[in-house]
């Protein structure tokens, strides 16, 4: 087995495709999408984070120069994200982590990757994430009419964009339009596998109030809803759902069939998705 790191190169090179490619037929082929493609595609579009952690992530081939597994690091302090095709990447991606001093992420359907982090001396934290898949064929929508829907397509402004995620996401203080953060907003956007089709915002007097968008390659099976957020003033106004619903159905058009979103939030029960997955993180007892 030849094992690398992969390179301190944020750009969006052949290996970044390779990698990306990988786990996307994993996602596909095991339904597993406790870490989809377009996770790993967002945090490469981070830039200012990854840079300095991408010596740490570890990218495993077979015999035959065939990525069979990774090993990712994320935000969570000494967390990492996985995926693998084969056993003997498995045991690879525990030792791995064991040299790292590290926490491994392992879904509950994975009993093979339990199992082995178990009989390495890992245990179970508190540490906990969600996977769920939308159950319903519709989700019913109805907003207020002084809205107007509208996808990236037809209206995008990086400036407006960067407004409302700040405001959607609680941020304290105000948000910061200097050049380095709007570039950086631009970038998420301009990344080769988002779609601006699959994004929508609700605008209100010529600013956006709410935005959802979903990552979905055309043809697959699995999409993912990342992120929604809405600007304070106007929540329960059901704009959340409506642009939800709109994502779906665009990906529902260009062949998906199974709708994800990584959260067990009341608000997305309550429209329809289910848990699907539960994903835990292991740490050895020393770490």
């Amino acid at each position: 087995m030849k094992i690398i790191s992969y390179p301190k190169d944020s750009s969006y090179h052949l290996l970044f495709e390779e990698v990306r490619t990988f786990i996307r037929n994993q996602n596909e082929s095991t339904f597993d999408a406790i870490y989809h493609w377009s996770r790993w595609e967002w945090y490469i579009a981070r830039k200012s984070f990854i840079d300095n952690v991408l010596s740490k992530n570890r990218i495993f081939y077979n015999d035959h120069d065939e990525i069979i597994g990774v090993c990712l690091l994320e935000d969570e302090p000494n967390i990492y994200y996985y995926q693998a095709s084969t056993s003997e990447a498995k045991k690879e991606i525990i030792k791995y982590v064991i040299n790292m001093n590290a926490s491994l992420m392992i879904g509950k359907h994975d009993k093979e990757m339990i199992e082995l982090a178990k009989n390495h001396q890992f245990i179970e934290t508190n540490y906990i994430e969600h996977m769920s898949c939308l159950t319903k064929e519709t989700i019913d929508t109805h907003f207020n009419n002084d809205y107007q829907i509208l996808s990236f397509e037809e209206d995008y402004n990086v400036r407006k964009h960067h407004q409302c995620l700040w405001d959607g996401f609680n941020h304290e203080g105000i948000a910061s339009f200097d050049e380095k953060s709007l570039s950086l907003r631009q970038r998420q956007v301009e990344s080769p596998h988002f779609k601006k089709k699959y994004a929508y915002i609700a605008t209100y007097h010529d600013q956006y109030a709410a935005f959802a968008s979903i990552w979905y390659e055309k043809n697959t099976k699995i999409a993912l809803i990342e992120p929604v957020a809405t600007s304070p003033n106007h929540r329960r106004k059901g704009l959340a759902k409506a642009l939800i619903s709109r994502c779906i159905d665009a990906v529902k058009k260009d062949g998906a069939t199974h709708i994800y979103v990584g959260s067990n939030q009341p608000f997305y029960l309550s429209i329809g998705f289910e848990v699907i997955e539960t994903a835990r993180a292991f740490k050895r007892n020393n770490c």
